[in-house]
């Protein structure tokens, strides 16, 4: 389910004819009501809104490096970020794993933080963006 969500996901902002943010709370919001009203487990919803966020990361960010990196050093690129993202998943779940096996409540504190921590880092790539543009606009 999760696959099939991610994909579906993925699909939808290839179209580029609904902004990636509206179609991810659309699906959802969508999903969410379905396996409601349908007496779904908890865990199927999580499955499915699991593969609703992979779809939209993985739409987004391979975008992103189409705009950062010349295209003869796209493959290199893809290939870095791809490596880049399989190692820190792996890292980031053994950690987490090895936490919910100590403490919960300090599992929890580390997603707390990481997310937190996360917002500053968006800020600033945010304003490197609306730089970026308007130096372009001036040209």
């Amino acid at each position: 389910m999760t696959l099939a969500m991610d994909g579906m996901s993925s699909c939808c902002q290839q179209i580029n004819a609904v902004p990636p943010q509206a179609m991810a709370s659309a699906a959802t919001l969508s999903i969410s009501l379905f396996l409601c009203v349908f007496g779904v487990s908890p865990s199927l919803l999580g499955m499915a809104l699991w593969g609703v966020g992979l779809g939209a990361q993985k739409a987004i960010l391979k975008a992103a490096i189409v705009g950062m990196v010349p295209s003869e050093r796209r493959g290199t690129a893809y290939g870095l970020y791809n490596a880049a993202y399989g190692v820190s998943w792996f890292l980031g779940s053994s950690l987490m794993g090895w936490l919910y096996g100590r403490s919960p409540a300090a599992l929890a504190g580390l997603s707390v933080t990481a997310e937190l921590a996360a917002v500053p880092l968006i800020l600033l790539v945010a304003r490197m963006q609306v730089a970026a543009d308007a130096a372009i606009a001036q040209d």
